[in-house]
């Protein structure tokens, strides 16, 4: 199995490499980000500057973020004392080592369900340390997992905290009560990390009432767990959810609220296959087209059957065992799936919401190595060959891709023409938000007047009225608010915005659009 460890070492190695290079220049720390972890860390800024979950200047309270890694980076902006390229790189030292602790968790994980202990000799199990070993450096180098955990937000944290949870609960379910207790602050910990982590508590106890309640008949002992483990899960949520409640009337965050507005349910079922077949796969990101048409939904489909076909005949030919936690994995996952599949906006978004699968495929793909090594070494060296030129040229492109930005343009316009002093606004605020203090964010993912503004078809009257906002700055589409409004079904007065700001700037090139409101007298004249 020395090819096989060799291949571990050349993805833990290539994992490693991708992930260090957006510190290598200052530019590409700026741009390691995404949007919307611009979002969140714009509030973890505010937070570490003394104004509170906030945006826009620490003048708009929100919730719209998952709280537990909001203030971890909250912390990193305190230690760097404000200095937002300092914080930058301290969040992205802090998701290298979630992204480390996870494939630590992903090898473990492979080891417990092949028989061996971290403390065993492994003799009875020759290739359980090649196996372990694949499965992490798959996890590590693979350029979709790169990505969802190196953004800015809690997904690194999410992954690593279900593999850690998936490795702990067997023992505290043998503790009985005092073990539920403790599956019950941990449930309540990976919630306050993300909010769906509901679907992981539901799992539980759903993969609980059938193993031993309808299997082993022992009924009484699981509704105790049952309850001791939500009352704890309720008592590490509740400040969270009193919060949410009493300053924002709602227990569910704004973000995920903004986010289901005007949603039509099962729109995002034809963008499910293609998430779904990512974690099968994990070599490479699929083409995005699998995600946009029926067509090529069908496509994505049957790969995610032929995949899971040869994943699971390798996975029992190499004596993994399926253990329940694997089990508690993947209903979860189904649970996740059909909530954000059927009931939720914004399909772009659903394979960093499924993010947790990434620990079942890469330990089924180490035991295909595996297989394919044991029964036939010279097709598995070209297996390697194959899948190692495929990852690297994947990770490559992302190398390169990561190298810059969809929306420093809009900050880069603001910083040349806009004072500090002015207040902008634009639907999508993270990146913006976060160099410019006064940006108001509109789509209402962190901003609940926005949120409401939406909500009563009177966005435009909100920006008009409302706020102080001299410029809005955005991608190209900003433009059509002005030169074609949206109909009366989404705007109340869809004129309004029109009558009050002109289009500045139009530039296809930079996909940047500027609108500038008239000044007070040329209002009045239209």
């Amino acid at each position: 199995m020395r090819p096989l460890s060799l291949f571990a070492a050349l993805l833990l190695a290539a994992g490693l490499v991708v992930r260090l290079l957006p510190l290598a220049t200052g530019a590409r720390t700026v741009a390691a980000t995404s949007e919307d972890g611009y979002l969140m860390l714009t509030v973890a800024r505010n937070v570490a500057l003394g104004r509170g979950l906030s945006i826009a200047d620490g003048t708009i309270p929100t919730n719209g973020v998952q709280p537990a890694v909001t203030f971890v980076w909250a912390g990193v902006h305190a230690l760097a004392g404000g200095d937002r390229l300092t914080a930058l790189r301290g969040v992205l030292v802090v998701e290298l080592i979630l992204a480390l602790g996870a494939a630590w968790a992903v090898a473990a994980l492979a080891r417990r369900s092949l028989g061996a202990r971290a403390d065993a000799d492994d003799s009875e199990h020759p290739f359980a340390r090649s196996l372990a070993w694949l499965a992490a450096g798959l996890w590590l180098a693979a350029p979709l997992l790169v990505r969802h955990t190196g953004n800015g937000l809690e997904t690194g944290a999410v992954v690593l905290g279900a593999g850690l949870f998936l490795l702990a609960e067997p023992r505290w379910r043998a503790m009985g009560a005092s073990g539920a207790a403790l599956t019950g602050v941990a449930l309540g910990v990976l919630f306050l990390v993300r909010n769906d982590a509901v679907f992981l508590a539901v799992a539980w106890a759903a993969v609980g009432a059938w193993c031993d309640g309808w299997r082993a008949g022992r009924w009484g002992a699981w509704l105790r767990n049952a309850v001791l483990a939500g009352l704890a899960a309720l008592a590490v949520a509740l400040p969270w959810l009193l919060y949410n409640l009493r300053t924002f009337g709602h227990i569910v965050p704004i973000s995920g609220r903004a986010q289901s507005l005007n949603v039509t349910a099962g729109e995002n079922l034809v963008a499910l296959p293609h998430a779904l077949a990512e974690y099968a796969w994990l070599w490479t990101p699929l083409p995005s087209w699998l995600a946009t048409a029926p067509r090529g939904a069908l496509l994505a489909t049957a790969g995610l059957a032929v995949l899971t076909a040869v994943l699971a005949l390798s996975w029992r030919r190499a004596g993994l065992a399926w253990r329940r936690e694997w089990t508690l994995l993947v209903v979860a996952s189904a649970l996740l799936a059909a909530y954000y599949g059927g009931w939720f906006g914004a399909s772009y978004f659903l394979s960093r919401y499924l993010v947790s699968l990434s620990l079942v495929g890469a330990v089924a793909w180490a035991a295909v190595l595996v297989v394919a090594a044991r029964e036939s070494p010279r097709a598995a060296a070209g297996l390697v060959v194959v899948l190692a030129g495929v990852m690297l040229v994947a990770l490559a492109r992302h190398a390169d891709r990561a190298a810059s930005h969809p929306h420093l343009q809009a900050v880069r316009w603001v910083e040349a023409h806009v004072p500090p002093s002015t207040w902008v606004g634009a639907p999508q605020s993270g990146t913006l938000g976060y160099f410019h203090d006064r940006t108001i964010n509109l789509d209402g993912k962190v901003n609940p007047d926005a949120l409401r503004a939406r909500a009563g078809r009177r966005l435009f009257a909100y920006i008009v009225d409302d706020t102080p906002i001299q410029y809005l700055v955005d991608w190209m589409g900003l433009a059509r608010w002005i030169e074609a409004p949206p109909p009366g079904i989404e705007e109340r007065e869809p004129r309004q915005l029109a009558d009050r700001f002109e289009v500045l700037v139009k530039d296809p090139a930079q996909n940047l659009a500027v609108l500038r409101r008239r000044a007070p007298d040329a209002s009045q004249g239209r």
